[in-house]
């Protein structure tokens, strides 16, 4: 224990207990429109953000702003209230954000569209002042060359030779996600603190297996399957899943890392080849057990992981049902998005 992290913890632990339970979100889910979610939001924690947002958008994009800009301001309060020895940790993890935000310049410059910062969610005052570089640059072969200066040189290196013969932007997008992925590999490899390195593991393990199994949905030789995975987690299962075939990938999912894998999840997978039940029930595991992290550090930086991950699930839960309001196709999303919580 490391009394650091005191203070932290306890405000972490404060703004858990403001996150919504199943009760509070099935009263969203049960609304009939758009307008009504937005006004149950305008009650709650999120209420600063609305009113921010409320002064230049309206309807849906106030909803998708509002809680960018939540899920924004939250992750630098985390920031800022953890102690110095955690920022490293949380930086690493945070930098999924400005990934992400990169991956849709890239995408917009390669569609010749305009990009402004207000396009982009950063999660830190030094992101933003990269991204504001990013989106200045002329266009993507622009984009590409001041990247080079930048610590994604050596993940774009890989991909710029069938970039620059294909010119699919693509490329670019896939290298940058195996760049977070080999950090997020060397944070679990580095952590000293067991609850946040088993959390991680599981992350990477999760993210390995549903590597593998769409990789042999595609009919990836296996001698190549190692080129795709992260050299972190539970190696020794992860070189059995690569040996096996889908039903041993399944198999090891469930008996190895004990993973709930439902029979009705395996059966669309076998029958229609959809992984997306399966990689529900795998996030479904991760959200349980950033819960369990987050109960059970007691003055150590896996109450600060656990609470960033699930208000992340928050905000996707909500995302999905306004659009799933939006489109009248609640009762396909109602069970899933409970069934976190």
């Amino acid at each position: 224990m490391d009394l650091a992290y005191a203070y932290a913890n306890a405000r972490v632990k404060a703004m858990h207990s403001k996150l919504f339970d199943k009760d509070r979100m099935r009263d969203i889910v049960d609304v009939k429109s758009l307008t009504e979610v937005i006004e149950l939001l305008e009650e709650s924690p999120y209420k600063r953000s609305f009113v921010y947002c409320s002064t230049k958008y309206e309807g849906f994009e106030l909803f998708k702003k509002a809680l960018d800009d939540n899920l924004a301001w939250t992750m630098r309060k985390l920031l800022e209230i953890s102690p110095d020895k955690a920022k490293p940790l949380l930086s690493k993890l945070l930098k999924q954000w400005e990934i992400n935000n990169l991956k849709k310049i890239i995408a917009l410059k390669a569609l010749d569209k305009p990009v402004t910062v207000s396009d982009l969610l950063p999660a830190s005052d030094e992101s933003e002042k990269f991204l504001a570089k990013a989106i200045i640059q002329p266009g993507l072969d622009a984009l590409v060359k001041f990247l080079k200066d930048s610590e994604y040189a050596n993940a774009l290196a890989k991909a710029l030779p069938e970039y620059e013969v294909s010119g699919d932007f693509r490329l670019l997008q896939a290298a940058l996600d195996a760049y977070y992925n080999e950090l997020l590999g060397r944070a679990s490899r580095e952590e000293k603190d067991p609850l946040v390195r088993s959390f991680l593991t599981r992350r990477i393990d999760f993210l390995n297996a549903m590597t593998i199994l769409r990789l042999k949905k595609t009919n990836v030789a296996k001698e190549r399957l190692n080129e795709y995975v992260v050299d972190a987690g539970n190696l020794n299962i992860i070189k059995k899943m690569i040996e096996a075939d889908a039903d041993g990938v399944i198999a090891l999912l469930r008996n190895r890392l004990h993973a709930r894998v439902s029979d009705e999840a395996v059966k669309a997978f076998k029958e229609r080849g959809q992984l997306a039940d399966i990689e529900e029930e795998l996030e479904r595991e991760l959200v349980a057990t950033a819960r369990k992290t987050l109960a059970r550090s007691i003055l150590s930086p896996g109450a600060l992981l656990g609470y960033a991950y699930l208000k992340q699930e928050e905000v996707h839960a909500l995302r999905k049902i306004a659009y799933a309001t939006m489109f009248d196709v609640k009762q396909d999303i109602r069970q899933k998005v409970l069934a976190r919580l």
